[in-house]
C-alpha cells in the first residue's frame, strides 16, 4: 500500500513504519508529524470495524 502527498509520493506507507524509521522521515522533511498522525487515523478508521 502506498500513500502520495502533493510534494512526493511515499513507497512504503506511514503506518506499516517503525518509530525510527518514522523520525527519520519526518527529520528529512519526506512527511510531516501531521501527515504521520493522520495516516494512522486512516488505518485505524479502516481496519477498526473488522477488530471490534
Amino acid at each position: 500500500m502506498a500513500m502520495t502527498t502533493a510534494s512526493s509520493p511515499v513507497t512504503t506507507a506511514l503506518w506499516q513504519r517503525s518509530a525510527v524509521e518514522l523520525a527519520a522521515t519526518i527529520k528529512c522533511g519526506e512527511a510531516s508529524s501531521r501527515q504521520v498522525v493522520q495516516a494512522h487515523l486512516d488505518r485505524i478508521d479502516a481496519v477498526n470495524d473488522g477488530l471490534n
